[in-house]
């Protein structure tokens, strides 16, 4: 923290305009909060299935909650070195305390259980998070004198990763070797399972004479409707007959 009477440059300004400075820095702060809650609260509704949930990568929108923890610390240590910017710093700190603690975690917990839905063992999320929140600090700390590249690094790597990932698929970045193989659910049946059966979501007998254009197989080599099975696996990755878990396509 400087001497408010010179900026980087050298240059003078009166009190007044570091003042202003500050309330337009916490304007800022407090807007871009404001908008990425909104931004937040619209990509939970989008993805507040549990099929939807599994979709969306943990790791990047934990790593956004803890650069945001990061940044509500930083305010909270401006709030220590001058008194003249308490107001302005505890304001910026309360509304990024806001988006990590009552949205971005409650979304984490949301995707964590959405891909573990026979687990409960929340102990494990709540380590691994804080263990991550507090080995960063201490990382921060012993690497302080690059802080303003750690923040920039940490910052702009989301124009890059969603745009080569919405160009090019969301695994571009893993190698082919280490990759899940992906279940197709119009996968190939026996031919002397081409009679007629009823679909147990909607109760209409399945035409397993046309193909499997219209059919799709759960890997418990169980036969539904395509679009009823979508639908039901929006809300739940269970099989509507057995309930075994479901694998995502």
């Amino acid at each position: 923290m400087e001497s408010p009477s010179a900026d980087d440059s050298g240059v003078s300004f009166s009190p007044l305009v570091y003042n202003n400075k500050v309330v337009n820095y916490t304007l800022m702060v407090t807007f871009i909060s404001f908008l990425q809650v909104l931004l937040l609260i619209r990509q939970m509704e989008h993805s507040s299935t549990q099929y939807g949930a599994a979709k969306v990568s943990i790791l990047m929108i934990g790593q956004q909650a803890i650069m945001d923890a990061y940044l509500c610390f930083l305010h909270l240590t401006g709030v220590t070195l001058r008194e003249s910017l308490f107001n302005a710093f505890a304001t910026a700190a309360f509304s990024k305390f806001v988006v990590v603690s009552i949205f971005e975690k409650r979304y984490l917990l949301a995707i964590w259980e959405a891909n573990r839905p026979l687990s409960h063992e929340l102990s494990v999320f709540y380590s691994r998070y804080y263990g991550i929140l507090l080995g960063g600090l201490l990382l921060i700390y012993e690497f302080h004198h690059y802080l303003k590249t750690i923040f920039l690094l940490m910052s702009s790597f989301w124009a890059v990763i969603l745009l080569l990932q919405h160009y090019l698929g969301s695994r571009l970045f893993i190698p082919h070797q280490i990759l899940p193989e992906k279940y197709c659910y119009c996968r190939r049946f026996d031919q002397d399972t081409r009679h007629a059966m009823d679909c147990v979501i909607c109760m209409i007998a399945i035409d397993l004479s046309q193909g499997t254009n219209d059919c799709m197989v759960t890997p418990c080599d169980h036969f539904f409707h395509s679009g009823c099975l979508q639908r039901w696996m929006d809300i739940k990755l269970e099989c509507p007959t057995c309930r075994r878990t479901l694998p995502p396509a």
